[in-house]
């Protein structure tokens, strides 16, 4: 079997979480049996793999299906999503929605993260088979977290509990909730690992972190992001919606305790008080922070139960499971 996998401007947008999870499909399947191709325009594979929703994986998609190949789609993106990401996103997002209802009902089969996000894509009217895979994490590669955690912490010159995020810095992902219980903690450091696109994020975004408060650090791209996951010790992702979170499973393959926004999309993997704290308002991140500093079992407790969890995101099991659909359609 040969699949084409294909993401549409990955030189632009490869470092994103769906450019991540791109890297990671390739990789889990690296003991499936299964060919990979990365050119649609061969039309030698038997399944077009489609990771992206522009104009042209619409086109490639129908040059597809007019070739007699299979296509599957992978939602990586919502309406609900997009919005707060980049200037004008919440008057783009409802035109959006009615593109992907389009867009994603020209594939055999969709493919999701969560079951939230199939939720949202039934919602959308799309009648075509929907069947929900984790964008799955490399344990392994965290494994060494512990002995590189020296290292990182002297570079960010970091001596005490430090609260952290990873991603990319915009309104959506709650960088003013994440500023704002900084603020609450004024002698703890807190830093944000992750890429600041100043030229499209919204200006009151802008505004925040031009004077964000003295202990709140955006340290921009860092090639490296186990670096990131050595320096910090709770992980607090205010994002206000995630089709899932990759971050989320990376900070769980580092043992790290994990703080987030109530979002549906995180219910059947992640349970409040057991693999992380939930937290409904920014009264309860400094809440639920003040609670993990003072609480070193707990702490413990978390990052373990989370670490189990990811066992079941690992790549070769996300790899078996998208052998299997591909192997189905």
């Amino acid at each position: 079997m040969k699949v084409c996998i294909y993401l549409e401007l990955e030189g632009s947008i490869g470092k994103s979480g769906i450019g991540t999870a791109v890297r990671h499909q390739i990789q889990s399947l690296e003991n499936e049996n299964v060919l990979i191709s990365k050119n649609p325009y061969l039309l030698d594979y038997d399944i077009l793999h489609i990771n992206s929703i522009g104009p042209h994986s619409l086109f490639l998609a129908n040059v597809a299906k007019a070739a007699g190949k299979k296509v599957i789609l992978h939602a990586h993106t919502t309406g609900e999503d997009f919005v707060d990401s980049y200037h004008f996103s919440e008057y783009v997002a409802p035109w959006l929605m009615k593109y992907l209802k389009r867009f994603y009902s020209v594939g055999d089969v969709i493919l999701c993260p969560t079951n939230y996000t199939k939720s949202l894509l039934c919602d959308y009217g799309i009648k075509k088979e929907i069947k929900v895979i984790s964008n799955g994490v490399d344990v392994s590669r965290f494994e060494n977290i512990p002995e590189i955690r020296d290292k990182y912490r002297e570079k960010y010159e970091l001596d005490e509990i430090t609260p952290f995020c990873v991603g990319h810095v915009f309104a959506k992902k709650g960088v003013g909730t994440f500023i704002n219980t900084a603020k609450n903690f004024p002698e703890r450091k807190f830093i944000w690992f992750g890429n600041i696109f100043k030229k499209f994020i919204q200006s009151n975004t802008l505004e925040m972190l031009k004077n964000p408060p003295k202990n709140c650090f955006f340290t921009g791209y860092i090639k490296n992001i186990l670096a990131a996951y050595a320096a910090g010790d709770i992980f607090i992702f205010p994002s206000y919606n995630e089709n899932q979170g990759i971050v989320i499973l990376e900070a769980a393959a580092s043992k790290k305790p994990i703080i987030v926004r109530d979002l549906p999309t995180y219910d059947g993997w992640l349970k409040d008080g057991v693999e992380c704290l939930k937290a409904k308002s920014e009264k309860e991140f400094s809440e639920n922070l003040q609670y993990l500093i003072d609480n070193p079992k707990e702490r413990e407790k978390l990052a373990k139960n989370a670490y189990k969890m990811v066992q079941e995101h690992d790549l070769p099991k996300i790899g078996a499971k998208l052998a299997e659909i591909y192997r189905s359609v």
